[in-house]
């Protein structure tokens, strides 16, 4: 049985220890599709995992399951969990690695707490959790397991800690949380419609692209992760000016476009355009099940039927707040490509 599983660790490739993984998934499913996100993760960082998955996540299928090990607490008192929402299946510890992915789907999560007993492997330790217990489940999972049947469920409540930008009217006062392989400064301050900002004392042009900024002057723009972030064109950012995490950056707000235009960031643009895909390949694979979406006519599997997967009124509205957005010339924070796309595919409807 065919199953899709997304890897997210900090150990790194030189021990072998995400092959090891890999091998028990396999071994348990042989037909199983495995994609990796990252295992560069800086070693022990939660944070820092958390705000990879967040950004990547709603790039998958639904239906994918994603295994996540950052975990300085292995061994400890803290839960090997399984989390279902969304369409989307997250297994890993406890510890506030899945928070910035939940919040961001938004729904009540349901959690269970992994019965280590009936699920991992036998073991002389308890060091090495994501072979011999998380990726067992996740062989399980891929094979259809229900995530109700992995243990007991647990009220999942976000440990994370995440500070939100402070919102001070016209301006939102954030800082610096992480730094990419570019050195460019990721804020807390989600993508928005920003007029300028300030850094250290100085302003900071909003940009839509890298280079649309002057050479060795700082600048903003939405960055990949769906926060605003400061770089320097074609420079490290952070290597250049010293910069370090925890820094004030400050964002004023454009005042002037209408607040009744609800603005999309970038992430909320990619899970739109999933729901259409997933319209288009449930049409196409002609399964069981057929439902009406404003004339477009879609056949449905057993769990869309149940609505776990796609909420369509919801998604009409959606669309068509996207569509509005382009014809106001009001997107601001999309990348031209995927603006144009979008609207390519709404105009042939």
């Amino acid at each position: 049985m065919k199953g899709l599983v997304a890897m997210l660790t900090d150990f790194g490739l030189r021990d072998g220890f995400v092959g090891a993984m890999k091998g028990v998934i396999v071994g348990m499913n042989p037909e199983v599709q495995i994609v990796d996100i990252s295992h560069e993760v800086e070693p022990f960082n939660i944070l820092h995992g958390a705000l990879l998955l967040r950004a990547h996540f709603s790039y998958f299928p639904k239906g994918t399951i994603f295994l996540c090990v950052v975990d300085p607490g292995v061994g400890s008192e803290r839960l090997p969990l399984v989390v279902n929402t969304g369409g989307y299946t997250f297994v890993g510890p406890y510890n506030g690695l899945f928070d910035l992915a939940l919040r961001s789907i938004g729904d009540i999560p349901k959690a269970y707490k992994i019965n280590i007993e009936k699920f991992a492997l036998p073991r002389i330790n308890e060091t090495f959790h994501g072979r011999d217990v998380f990726a067992p489940v996740a062989g399980w999972l891929s094979k259809g397991l229900d995530p109700r049947e992995v243990g007991s469920p647990v009220d999942y409540k976000f440990k994370l800690p995440w500070e939100e930008p402070e919102d001070r009217g016209e301006i939102l006062m954030g800082r610096i949380v992480y730094f990419d392989h570019f050195g460019n400064a990721i804020t807390n301050v989600p993508c928005g419609r920003y007029e300028e900002g300030y850094f250290r004392g100085q302003k900071l042009r909003v940009v839509s692209y890298f280079l649309e900024a002057e050479k060795d002057e700082p600048a903003l723009l939405c960055g990949s992760f769906g926060f605003m972030e400061v770089f320097l064109p074609m420079e490290n950012f952070k290597e250049r000016l010293g910069v370090m995490v925890g820094e004030c950056v400050t964002l004023k707000k454009n005042m002037h476009i209408a607040d009744n235009i609800p603005m999309i960031d970038r992430v909320e643009l990619q899970k739109i355009i999933g729901y259409v895909a997933e319209l288009e390949e449930r049409k196409r694979r002609q399964v069981k099940g057929r439902e009406e979406d404003k004339g477009v006519s879609v056949e449905l599997s057993n769990p869309l039927q149940r609505g776990d997967a796609v909420n369509y009124e919801d998604l009409g509205k959606k669309v068509e707040s996207i569509r509005s957005q382009l014809q106001k010339n009001a997107y601001e924070v999309s990348p031209d490509k995927i603006v144009q796309g979008l609207e390519k595919f709404l105009s042939s409807k």
